[in-house]
């Protein structure tokens, strides 16, 4: 039996649906492609949802087997508060000694973020002495 949990590749879910389209056997796509049946079922299901209808035609597009967007992907940092964090340190001898954590209280961006922005822009976080 094929392990659970391991990734497989847009072609091979591409392959087993076109497998499974021409009526060949669940238990033997799963064996041929060492894709576990669950898998299968989940991959031909998600592809019907997403518009796949192999009584129709065997094409199968991308969109209806890749991978959904993951919700814990980092979002990009927006240009426009960029160019606020990087205008409050730069305006005045204060906006320069600020710490990162009170630029993100400030500006109302994630501490990590802020770091990120002015490692970007070539500041290099120091302490005041």
């Amino acid at each position: 039996m094929p392990p659970n949990n391991t990734f497989h590749s847009i072609a091979a879910r591409i392959q087993a649906l076109t497998l499974l389209g021409i009526g060949m056997p669940i238990k033997e796509v799963s064996a041929r492609l060492n894709i576990p049946v669950n898998t299968l079922y989940v991959i031909r299901k998600r592809a019907k949802e997403r518009g796949f209808d192999p009584q129709r035609s065997l094409l199968v597009d991308i969109s209806y087997v890749e991978d959904a967007p993951r919700s814990g992907s980092p979002k990009a940092i927006d240009p426009e508060k960029g160019a606020e964090v990087n205008h409050t340190v730069t305006k005045d001898q204060s906006g320069g000694e600020k710490s990162t954590e009170a630029l993100a209280l400030q500006t109302g961006i994630f501490h990590p973020s802020i770091v990120q922005i002015l490692h970007k822009h070539c500041f290099v976080l120091a302490k005041s002495t």
